[in-house]
């Protein structure tokens, strides 16, 4: 007892001495680990004979207990807010809270008593409230008696405490208010038309607020991150917590404005994929792929799908999902093929589609096997096989109609007219390309004049129609005339001169038609002789008027 009296008396007489405790915090020079209640006697002792008032246990540094008493506490903590509000906020506490850093809260709280400047560590004070300035400013609040801030909230400050958005209960509230407002504000409560059409922007927009009467914007920037910044992550949360019926099936993919990475996941990308075709399928094409391959066009791929989310209709935007696939209905039918594992569609290619991608056709490998398949097909159901048959008869529409070819089973139609275009939609450059495909010999010499059907540009070429004459003429003074081309001019008619000329290809004869060749003569024996003798370089001793004497 006697002891605890001495240190008391020790201390006091040191305050007496120093004129209280020094701006360093001391209390004695060699008396350490007081304890609160002893300075508390010493510093009444010591006023009792005459040192001033207002020193206090929390300006001395090493004292054991001091903040174990909630009066100390809430002193410092009302004189360190009202020193920063009259310091830095011009006496507004909504200052302080919406535009002051709030380091300077915890900085040391400045005292002075009988001219001495002192020092408090607000390091103990601040953690009686957890390191938090919310905490800080709403015990002021209430220790003040002051009106306007029954609402404060954590989120209210310019810089929130990073525990503001690690307590589920304040992320709870504002996901609800949030989400409440832009309900009944932009969407009429129609959380459905909110998911088809709100933006992240908009979701994660300031709150606005009033504090003491005046606006406040509440920043969601690190609420947002409390879900990846991600919009999906954000409204998903909010169904949870409201306990919203009929949306069980709701994915990110039902938003219109979804993020990036949402296509970015193989799983959605194949859902999305597998019910679009799965709802065309079923809704126009009675379940048949093979019908679908052939009459479907990207515009049907790419419209939205139709779902139900709470009760309501809502659209799923494909264009997506298009992207991911080059935009090319052929990539999306097959992968949808390959994820549902259907058989029968082993020869599936880009040109089965009725509106094949626009590249297709710029795949010379592409084009020659429709070609072939074309040709091939004509022959066998058409000419028995037998290519000059085909080449004596066929016609730009006969090879310009679709090849039939089949799907699982069903009969599908691919179209010729690219392929066509291709070749100049010309008989011949098709005709003549299948041959080299196929490594046919014997047809060497195969010309536009050997069709039965050759175009009128056949006979446009010069070139064309002098070798068909010199072949009808030769062929004409070897069989008749015995070589004897004076007896032959003098002799031949019009009927024996547009008589088809005899050729052969592949081993088989072939007739090459006279008619247009005569036309181009003017159905003159004298011209087209006239000619022949021009080509062959010899001299033609006729005019038009002994001509016919002579024959």
């Amino acid at each position: 007892m006697n002891k605890k009296r001495n240190t008391i008396e020790e201390i006091a007489d040191f305050l007496l001495e120093n004129g209280g405790i020094t701006e360093e915090g001391r209390v004695h020079y060699e008396l350490k680990g007081a304890r609160c209640e002893e300075l508390e006697s010493a510093i009444v002792m010591a006023e009792l004979r005459g040192l001033p008032k207002g020193f206090k246990p929390y300006h001395a540094r090493q004292i054991k207990c001091v903040w174990d008493n909630p009066e100390y506490v809430e002193n410092v903590l009302v004189s360190k807010i009202d020193q920063v509000l009259e310091e830095k906020c011009k006496d507004s506490l909504f200052d302080l809270i919406t535009k002051t850093v709030t380091s300077h809260l915890f900085s040391h709280f400045k005292d002075e008593v009988n001219g001495k400047a002192l020092k408090v560590s607000m390091r103990s004070v601040s953690g009686k409230f957890n390191q938090c300035a919310f905490e800080m400013v709403k015990k002021y609040v209430d220790l003040k008696g002051i009106k306007g801030f029954e609402n404060l909230k954590p989120y209210h400050f310019k810089q929130a405490s990073q525990n503001t958005w690690d307590d589920e209960c304040i992320v709870n509230e504002v996901l609800k208010r949030r989400i409440g407002e832009l309900l009944k504000e932009n969407y009429n409560n129609d959380f459905v038309k909110l998911i088809s059409k709100v933006s992240y922007e908009e979701l994660v927009a300031p709150i606005r607020d009033k504090l003491d009467g005046k606006d406040v914007e509440v920043s969601l920037v690190r609420f947002s991150k409390k879900f990846g910044d991600n919009i999906y992550n954000i409204l998903k949360a909010y169904v949870g917590l409201e306990g919203l019926e009929g949306f069980e099936n709701f994915k990110p993919y039902h938003l219109n404005n979804t993020t990036r990475n949402t296509w970015n996941d193989q799983s959605a990308l194949d859902e999305v994929l597998m019910r679009k075709v799965d709802q065309l399928l079923e809704e126009k094409y009675e379940g048949s792929l093979a019908r679908l391959i052939e009459c479907t066009d990207k515009f049907e791929l790419f419209t939205p799908i139709k779902d139900n989310l709470g009760g309501k209709d809502i659209n799923i935007s494909v264009y997506s999902v298009g992207q991911k696939f080059n935009d090319s209905p052929y990539l999306m039918i097959k992968s949808y093929i390959d994820l549902k594992g259907l058989k029968g569609f082993d020869n599936f290619k880009a040109y089965h589609l009725g509106a094949p991608d626009h590249d297709i056709w710029s795949n010379q490998d592409a084009v020659n096997e429709v070609l072939v398949m074309k040709i091939d097909q004509l022959l066998e159901e058409s000419y028995k096989g037998d290519l000059i048959e085909l080449i004596k008869n066929t016609c730009n529409n006969e090879l310009l109609a679709p090849v039939i070819d089949k799907l699982n089973g069903e009969e599908v139609k691919i179209r010729m007219r690219s392929v066509a275009d291709k070749f100049n939609t010309c008989p011949f450059k098709m005709i003549k390309a299948y041959i080299c495909l196929k490594g046919l010999d014997g047809f060497e010499k195969f010309k536009p004049y050997h069709l039965g059907n050759s175009s009128k540009e056949t006979w446009s070429d010069q070139d064309a129609v002098n070798e068909v004459l010199v072949m009808k003429i030769d062929q004409l003074l070897e069989e008749k005339y015995g070589g004897d081309l004076v007896k032959l001019t003098t002799s031949t008619n019009h009927k024996e001169l547009t008589t088809p000329v005899k050729d052969e290809l592949g081993g088989k004869d072939v007739e090459i038609s006279m008619y247009r060749l005569n036309t181009k003569f003017n159905d003159s024996p004298y011209e087209m002789l006239k000619k022949y003798h021009e080509i062959k370089g010899l001299p033609f001793n006729y005019t038009k008027s002994n001509y016919k004497t002579a024959v």
